[in-house]
């Protein structure tokens, strides 16, 4: 997971999508620490327009911590750029991350 944001930090968010592919589903880590490498697979998705995995990423986060997910720039950062880059109507899942992030439709 550390080297996946590493990675994301560095730019290099194509590295990150194939270093996410190798942490473990079941790895052993706090909820934090687990929603925020999601954050980071979240950005480096749409960094190489992966918008719906994207959307899919914060879904999974926002159905495992809403709360959390409130309260991180990280994820407003992104869900402002999905909004913006969309292409078709916005979906429910996009909607429900707007509305729970702040991000103005």
């Amino acid at each position: 997971m550390k080297r996946v944001e590493t990675a994301v930090v560095c730019g290099d968010t194509g590295q990150a999508l194939a270093l996410a592919r190798t942490v473990p589903a079941g790895a052993r880590t706090t909820s934090n620490n687990r929603n925020r490498h999601l954050l980071d697979v979240a950005f480096a998705q749409v960094d190489t327009r992966r918008y719906t995995e994207a959307t899919q990423t914060l879904t999974t986060v926002l159905r495992a911590a809403p709360l959390w997910l409130r309260h991180q720039r990280l994820a407003r950062d992104i869900v402002a750029s999905l909004v913006a880059l969309r292409r078709r109507a916005i979906s429910r899942e996009l909607t429900d991350l707007t509305r729970i992030t702040g991000v103005d439709l």
